[in-house]
């Protein structure tokens, strides 16, 4: 890594740390007032996001199935989050957000949003354009690195 990179980085690296407790500070605002923990928060984001059964959500969470079994719990108790069963399995259990789960985690994302906003408010628009340009570009880059970890496969680190 040279010099510019390693900058690049390291301040990459403190924004995010500072990001990281704005983001917490809201969420933890929002699960105060939601009756909620923020691991609950997260799981109804996991579950909107793909985790559509019990064991893919401790996958996910890195928590014991028993632990995302009492997480969805809450959050069924609090009408956030309805389970099925399977027609074709009994067994299986099947998770979808509710309405209301869908309206909070859309209200969530929101202050989130707003959050990291007065963050990029400190630029002047040109300076917004310029850094919306770039994190489009770094955003890609990352998707390809997942991309290339999950399959197990050399990242491509070419600059275009």
């Amino acid at each position: 890594m040279h010099a510019t990179q390693q900058q690049c980085a390291e301040l990459l690296f403190s924004l995010l740390f500072h990001l990281r407790w704005v983001l917490s500070h809201t969420l933890r605002q929002e699960s105060q007032q939601l009756g909620l923990s923020i691991q609950q928060l997260f799981a109804l984001g996991a579950i909107a996001y793909g985790c559509r059964q019990p064991s893919d959500l401790a996958r996910k969470m890195f928590v014991s199935l028993p632990a995302a079994t009492s997480m969805v719990d809450t959050l069924v108790e609090h009408g956030l989050v309805h389970r099925e069963r399977g027609s074709d399995d009994r067994r299986a259990v099947y998770l979808s957000l509710t309405d209301k789960g869908q309206r909070l985690l859309e209200s969530g994302r929101e202050r989130v949003l707003g959050a990291i906003g007065d963050v990029i408010a400190c630029l002047e628009a040109d300076e917004q354009e310029e850094l919306r340009r770039i994190l489009q570009k770094m955003d890609e880059c990352a998707a390809g690195l997942k991309e290339a970890y999950l399959t197990h496969r050399e990242p491509d680190r070419s600059v275009e």
